[in-house]
């Protein structure tokens, strides 16, 4: 819309004059310049919805992780106050055979050593338990020196849920992971804007019409008002620009190709994720189980070595031995089921999913199904 009035000359032949006018366009065709922008614009906002999902994703990881690593942490207490009870049962033997006239005062000071290490562990564990209560706290949200506890244990392993190899998760990771998927998006933009930016060399077709209102008043005569109407087709073409519309282009390649390098780098990222947490997770089911034989022979080796020194056959380094072996094999023990879960918590974050279950269909993958681009690859 615009307006406008002027006057001119002086007495008698002063003339005034005005006019107010409305203007409209609409475009018509620009060879997919303006789609391209909705194409990008719509992108964007995919890419910035993908990186939320992930940026959620984490925080379940992290919560997870921190929780397991605060139920192990307790679970590693409540095995050193295990150990600590076979070293004081070592002690009183050996105090007992100091009395009996058949030990030694230096099988006494061995396994009060050994006592006060353990006691040292089991200081050490419960600082712990405190320092893990601190970071699942702030990976909830609270301040670390929230009060609060948590029920859980380390019994309800999760080895069952994987029934995939590493390539078949890999795959999953492939078509399931949202930073992966924002890289897409990110990809499709670049594409997107390139093509806005080749569609500048084209011409633009738009549907114009104006309206224009003007009028004439001679000085001392009445004013004469005038209407004229415009309806047309309007062409626009560029001619030269200083190359802008050249470096536009190439400025938009570059960005495509950072942006298909990013992807790649991605891929690998994904990938190599993938494997690492796959195979730390399967190292730990195997440490368990190892694990699990070692606590089982070491207590009957323990048992075994106390009888005999109680019996005054065996000796207290014999003792001493086994029981710091005992010791050793619950701390790995509760170790390896720790790695299970806070493994696993990361094999589920890499994969961006939840684990495949056998028997149980799989949700189609929304990265499949939106944020497409509706255009052909610009060359």
């Amino acid at each position: 819309a615009k307006g406008g009035g002027s006057a001119q000359g002086r007495d008698p032949y002063q003339e005034q004059y005005g006019d107010v006018g409305l203007t409209l366009n609409y475009l018509l065709f620009d060879f997919g310049g303006r789609e391209a922008q909705i194409d990008a614009a719509r992108l964007a906002l995919i890419n910035a919805n993908w990186n939320q999902n992930q940026a959620i994703q984490n925080v379940l990881q992290a919560v997870a992780v921190s929780f397991y690593d605060y139920i192990g942490s307790k679970a590693l207490v409540v095995a050193d106050e295990a150990s600590l009870k076979d070293a004081e049962t070592s002690l009183d033997a050996a105090k007992l055979r100091l009395e009996a006239g058949v030990g030694t005062l230096p099988d006494v000071l061995q396994a009060q050593a050994q006592l006060a290490q353990i006691q040292l562990d089991l200081v050490d564990a419960k600082g712990n338990v405190e320092i893990n209560r601190g970071l699942l706290a702030t990976s909830v949200g609270w301040p670390a020196n929230t009060v609060f506890d948590v029920d859980g244990n380390l019994n309800e392993l999760p080895v069952a849920a994987i029934s995939d190899n590493v390539n078949n998760l890999i795959a999953l990771a492939m078509k399931n992971r949202p930073d992966l998927a924002a890289v897409q998006a990110t990809v499709r933009q670049r594409e997107a804007l390139l093509w806005e930016a080749k569609s500048q060399f084209f011409p633009e077709i738009s549907a114009t019409a104006q309206v224009l209102r003007w009028w004439v008043r001679p000085e001392g005569d009445s004013s004469e008002f005038f209407t004229d109407y415009l309806v047309g087709l309007q062409l626009q073409m560029p001619i030269f620009q200083g190359f802008q519309i050249l470096n536009s282009v190439r400025k938009a390649k570059a960005q495509l190709e950072s942006a298909r390098a990013a992807l790649e780098l991605q891929e690998q990222i994904v990938i190599n994720q993938v494997w690492n947490s796959y195979y730390t997770f399967t190292t730990a089911v195997q440490s368990l189980q190892a694990a699990d034989s070692l606590v089982a022979s070491a207590q009957e080796s323990y048992n075994a070595s106390l009888a005999r020194f109680k019996s005054g056959v065996g000796d207290i380094v014999e003792l001493l031995n086994a029981q710091a072996t005992l010791s050793q094999a619950r701390a790995e023990q509760v170790q390896s089921k720790t790695d299970i879960f806070t493994s696993y918590a990361d094999l589920v974050n890499a994969i961006g999913t939840d684990l495949p279950t056998p028997g149980v269909p799989q949700e189609p993958n929304p990265a499949e199904e939106g944020g497409k681009n509706q255009h052909e690859e610009p060359e």
